[in-house]
């Protein structure tokens, strides 16, 4: 008991001085923004100019309708607009793509359209926002769509009110050519002990291999959604049935399983002992991923949506693939993989059939998988669509996601207060030695217990 309550005080006392010192040094009150949406402009299709997208052909009948589509993946935007023209010449339905991300709020904008009474007819949103919009959705129940995809989004009610277009998958990325100089399986990093054995292995061997580091992990407090919230998200779904969410509705209820607790923190202590260390207490994003991308490191702690940076920034030409967190003693193939964003159809709408149809279009049609999977570098959430992306992560994580298991991102239901102001600051001070293991066990759980107790 004296334990606990000393390692409360010492807890508090050190996150309030890092937290004081973020505030002087940052001086920026807005959160920062998860890496899954790394552009930074705003696109609006309606001020765009040609961008060299060819006229739609003359169109089919349509009665002159047109659509509103906001959406927030702006790396998409160009795909979509060439697939609404293509909609537009064979169904006579013109739909206007409104893509908004990056520099600004996406939900916020929708939210201003919905209080202005301009909602758009179709639009995008993520799992945390549901709650708060939830007399916005058609019920896509019934349609196509449902039927055709394990990842459809179901509101308290039951209703289907999200339609999935993509699988993101986060975990343990590797450096397929480095593991294969090493001789190691990737399938040894399925476990726990696995991990620690190459991790071992390839320690022995930086010089040889020409690494810095075995790892690339970011821990900083303030700048990391992976250690707050995606490595979190291992401990509350691995090995477990994406209908079972009985360790997340525990967590939010402040009881945590210790033994799985601590399985996962042995798991953490491993990733920051064979991190870069300055990465690890003092990189941003770019930092990690640059370390990676040149050869520094075999691994990084990250997901598929680093391809196009490794691909595009770096011109990467090693191989690569992803594993999940495999914090358990017994081996664990398949995924953390989920459908985190999702495509809806607003209710009050005055061409909902219509919406309906192009939704339907774009995720089941031959044209709107080739142009989902290889023009925009998507895994298709969709059931039965065969394409696979060609850059190395997503390439592999397909293959991972098509073998099975999955385990969901149960992660996304909770507040980013609790991963961005509380359990960050912790692994900041795990990361910096500041505390051990046992102490990094005892404040994340009290952490948690104090959140939700409250």
């Amino acid at each position: 008991m004296f334990k606990k309550s000393f390692l409360r005080i010492v807890g508090l006392a050190i996150i309030a001085t890092l937290t004081l010192g973020l505030l002087v040094a940052c001086r920026n009150d807005d959160a920062p923004a998860d890496p899954v949406d790394e552009p930074d402009v705003v696109v609006d299709e309606v001020e765009d100019e040609e961008d060299d997208v060819e006229e739609p052909a003359p169109p089919a009948d349509g009665d002159g309708i047109t659509l509103r589509f906001m959406q927030g993946k702006v790396e998409i935007d160009g795909q979509l607009r060439s697939f609404a023209q293509d909609h537009y010449s064979r169904t006579g339905v013109m739909v206007q793509i409104e893509s908004i991300g990056g520099g600004a709020d996406y939900f916020g904008t929708l939210l201003q359209y919905m209080a202005a009474g301009n909602m758009p007819d179709l639009f995008s949103f993520e799992t945390m926002d549901a709650p708060d919009i939830l007399d916005l959705f058609h019920d896509l129940s019934g349609s196509p769509i449902v039927d055709a995809s394990d990842y459809v989004f179901f509101d308290a009610d039951g209703r289907a009110i999200g339609a999935p277009f993509s699988i993101e998958g986060l975990g343990l990325i590797y450096n397929a050519d480095i593991l294969a100089q090493a001789g190691i399986d990737p399938d040894q990093l399925l476990t726990y002990q696995g991990v620690r054995d190459a991790f071992e292995t390839i320690d022995g061997m930086l010089d040889e291999l020409g690494l810095q580091a075995v790892a690339s992990v970011a821990a900083e407090s303030g700048n990391m959604w992976w250690s707050s919230r995606h490595m979190l998200g291992s401990f509350l779904t691995l090995g477990q049935d994406q209908d079972d969410k009985s360790i997340i509705d525990d967590f939010k209820n402040g009881i945590v399983d210790r033994d799985r607790f601590e399985a996962w923190a042995d798991y953490i202590a491993l990733l920051y002992e064979f991190a870069d260390p300055h990465v690890l207490v003092s990189g941003d994003y770019d930092a990690q991923l640059a370390l990676f991308a040149t050869g520094g490191t075999a691994f990084v702690t990250q997901g598929n949506w680093i391809d196009p940076t490794l691909i595009n920034t770096f011109g990467v030409e090693f191989d690569a693939g992803i594993v999940p967190y495999s914090f358990l003693p017994v081996a664990t193939p398949g995924a953390i993989a989920d459908s985190p964003s999702f495509w809806a159809v607003y209710a009050g709408g005055d061409h909902v059939e219509e919406a309906m149809a192009f939704l339907s279009d774009l995720l089941l049609s031959e044209e709107g998988a080739r142009l989902l999977v290889e023009e925009a570098g998507m895994i298709s959430a969709i059931r039965d669509v065969e394409l696979l992306p060609t850059m190395p992560v997503s390439a592999n994580l397909a293959e991972r996601v098509n073998q099975g298991p999955t385990f969901a991102w149960d992660w996304l239901t909770l507040t980013t207060d609790l991963g961005m102001n509380h359990l960050g600051l912790i692994h900041e001070l795990f990361a910096r030695g500041d505390i051990d293991r046992d102490g990094f066990v005892e404040m994340m759980i009290t952490a948690i217990e104090d959140f939700y107790g409250n």
